[in-house]
């Protein structure tokens, strides 16, 4: 007889949260329901949603959801697994938008990807788009968001050498550094953000995260879904949404031992100082 699977609880949100959130990482073109789930947006406890935008259709389409819905926003960079497509209409594509749109607020995300596929772009090459996408971003006088995994000494090599390129700062997306590797970041004045990983525990090899996040400044703290992946626990198995943030702001708070409307107080106030919006 097959064992049953295990249930997964129905998310429901807790009425003791009033502070409303920014989800500062969310792919929402990943076959969500976009107009239910910003409609729903300030009932699910959320202020404002930043999207990432990962070519140039999607750029566009970011570009039309954000003009169609208040608060909102959205970046475009290329991913390290579509490097491939850094390029001259990439690069104007981006600096008309800029030009043209005050939604746009960052360039993201970017950054290194070492965990091995068939397809990845070789190391160097990665670092090397990597390096080009800062200096457009600096050049555009925009904030950066930044993928890292498996591939933190070189990211804190590339950005230590190019530290001058950060004027805008950025953020650490996803953060999945750690203690020792999150405090160079931070002295780069680069934003930490943390996901549904957060939740996972000591049953992940990801358990340091807690110690991680002890380290980072309330002033550079951050919140993201990176939905529709990373589904926070005891939602694991669920697609994730913006709405599910709560859930790593409860852990968050949880952790630092601070009240889950002050932790979602802090982080908002952060995305807004950081974002301009």
């Amino acid at each position: 007889m097959s064992k049953k699977h295990k249930e997964i609880k129905e998310y429901e949100k807790s009425t003791e949260i009033t502070a409303l959130a920014i989800d500062s990482h969310a792919h929402l073109d990943r076959d969500l329901d976009v107009n239910r789930i910003i409609t729903q947006m300030e009932q699910d406890g959320l202020t404002s949603i930043v999207m990432m935008a990962g070519d140039i259709e999607t750029a566009k389409w970011a570009s039309m959801v954000a003009n169609k819905y208040e608060n909102i926003y959205y970046m475009f960079g290329l991913h390290p697994y579509d490097i491939g497509e850094y390029n001259q209409e990439y690069i104007d594509t981006i600096k008309l938008l800029r030009q043209r749109d005050s939604k746009l607020v960052g360039l993201g995300e970017i950054g290194l990807d070492y965990k091995e596929r068939e397809d990845m772009e070789p190391k160097e090459t990665q670092c090397e788009i990597f390096l080009k996408q800062l200096k457009l971003a600096h050049e555009l006088n925009l904030p950066v968001s930044i993928h890292i995994r498996e591939a933190h000494d070189d990211a804190r090599r590339v950005l230590n050498e190019n530290k001058h390129l950060l004027t805008n700062s950025g953020i650490i997306h996803c953060c999945s550094a750690t203690k020792e590797e999150v405090l160079d970041y931070l002295s780069l004045g680069l934003y930490i953000s943390f996901s549904g990983s957060i939740t996972y525990g000591k049953k992940n090899q990801e358990y340091y995260l807690e110690e991680t996040l002890k380290a980072v400044p309330k002033e550079k703290l951050l919140i993201e879904t990176d939905c529709p992946f990373l589904c926070p626990a005891p939602y694991r198995g669920q697609t994730n949404e913006p709405k599910y943030v709560l859930v790593t702001a409860e852990k968050m708070a949880e952790i630092l031992e601070i009240d889950t409307n002050e932790l979602i107080k802090i982080t908002t106030d952060n995305a807004k100082r950081l974002l301009k919006i």
